[in-house]
Formats: structure tokens, C-alpha cells, sequence
């Protein structure tokens, strides 16, 4: 909180942070992550986001498949076949 890295406008740094937060289940960076995850659409920040989320099991699952539902249709196809991978466990 002191830095304010759940509200960074500066994609790289949120990116990071919410790699990070997620890695660690901090619940707290879940709806920042949602609102990272439903404006950006580039393969580099996406996959990898969702990759951390299904990496943390009955935790992260439930949320990237959640989110993923609504958030798939806006992807590039090239983004949505990388995250489509990862939750089928590619």
C-alpha cells in the first residue's frame, strides 16, 4: 500500500507487482489484477498473469477461470490461444 503499486500506470511496474502478489496468494491484488487483465490485452503482461494465477491451484484456478469467461472475447485470437493453453494445462 505505502507504494501504491496496485494503482501504477506504468504497465511494467503493475505487471511485476501483480506477478508477484499473485505468487504469494495476497488476495488484496486480485481486483487490480481484474481490471489489468480486462483493459490490457498484450500477450507479454496476459498469459503470464493468468500462467502465476493457475499456478496457485484451488486459489488461483477459480479466478482465472472467472475472469478469463469475460475477458476472453476482447483478446487478440494469438493471446487467447496462449491463455487457452495454460487452463487446459499446456
Amino acid at each position: 500500500r505505502a507504494f501504491g503499486l496496485s494503482q501504477s500506470g506504468n504497465a511494467e511496474v503493475l505487471f511485476a507487482w501483480l506477478r508477484l502478489a499473485l505468487g504469494n496468494r495476497y488476495q488484496p491484488a486480485v481486483a487490480p489484477t481484474e481490471r489489468f487483465l480486462s483493459t490490457m490485452g498484450r500477450r507479454k503482461f496476459v498469459a503470464p498473469l493468468f500462467q502465476t494465477l493457475w499456478a496457485q491451484g484451488d486459489w488461483g484456478r477459480p479466478i482465472a477461470q472467472r475472469l478469463y469467461q469475460r475477458v476472453r472475447p476482447s483478446y487478440h485470437p494469438v493471446t487467447s490461444s496462449a491463455v487457452d493453453a495454460i487452463l487446459r494445462g499446456g
